[in-house]
């Protein structure tokens, strides 16, 4: 007689182990004896201890595989950015619990809004990433190192171009490694101004101005990079920035409607008030 109790309570043994799957057996049977006999799908038998049988040690094994998923944050460094910046970073402990609690094989890297400079100088050190890091999931002391990832200082230039920034960053070849042909792709972006992705090295707060780089030529770049179809996007975007008339007044700063629109042309895309008390990233 099967025990299909013992089945299951072994398939969540291992699972919860995090190593492997009983998806391979077909049947489980306690013998007389006291030993099980294990039916394998691919119709051998073996008759194996208890302790084979918590360790998996039968039919042929299947690692179960983690879900990837690849991080990449923009941070604004313009001089306003100081207090914001902590205000994020404070945050990095819960981000990284929340990574390892879903049992992810992730990776984080870390650029900033003048990573477009590339575009112009044509020096591939303006893109790379932050201190030239990927941190992942097996990283150690990854907590402390991604919070100071986060902290790039206030001295950068006032004219932010997170888009390109990303774009610059992502074809650079110095950084070759962080985005994987099977993982998930998520930006986050910071920033208390919109984005200024131009054609041109000089600034124009003119969001209209036909220098400036169309948002949906940096929507269609991460939609082919991440092989996504319209059912199913391999990338997702959030932005913490301003994004309503209140909180203009308070930062002193203008509505983000570039990221507005960046945001509502991708699916599950999430914008976060940068004046709220609380970020949920």
């Amino acid at each position: 007689m099967i025990n299909k109790v013992l089945v299951a309570m072994t398939a969540i043994y291992l699972m919860g182990a995090g190593i492997y799957s009983v998806d391979n057996t077909v049947s489980i049977i306690q013998t007389p004896e006291g030993k099980y006999d294990v039916l394998c799908k691919d119709h051998t038998r073996e008759v194996i201890s208890r302790e084979d049988l918590l360790n998996n040690n039968m039919c042929p094994h299947v690692a179960v595989q983690k879900e990837k998923k690849d991080i990449l944050f923009v941070i604004d460094n313009s001089g306003s950015m100081q207090q914001i910046q902590l205000k994020l970073s404070s945050y990095a402990e819960e981000f990284i619990k929340n990574l390892q609690n879903q049992n992810l094989d992730f990776q984080i890297a870390v650029i900033t809004t003048d990573n477009y400079k590339s575009r112009f100088t044509n020096n591939l050190q303006d893109s790379r990433f932050a201190d030239g890091q990927i941190l992942s999931s097996e990283s150690d002391n990854l907590t402390y190192k991604f919070h100071d990832l986060l902290l790039r200082g206030n001295s950068g230039s006032g004219d932010e171009r997170a888009l390109d920034s990303i774009f610059q960053a992502l074809e650079n070849p110095l950084n070759k490694g962080f985005l994987r042909s099977d993982s998930q792709l998520e930006i986050i972006i910071l920033g208390d101004e919109d984005d200024h992705s131009s054609s041109t090295i000089n600034f124009s707060d003119d969001i209209n101005s036909p220098d400036m780089i169309p948002v949906q030529f940096y929507t269609d770049y991460l939609y082919r990079i991440t092989n996504s179809t319209i059912n199913n996007y391999n990338y997702n975007v959030k932005i913490i920035s301003v994004f309503n008339v209140e909180c203009e007044d308070v930062i002193q700063q203008k509505v983000a409607l570039r990221f507005i629109e960046f945001l509502d042309s991708i699916q599950n895309a999430k914008r976060i008030n940068i004046c709220d008390e609380e970020w949920n990233l």
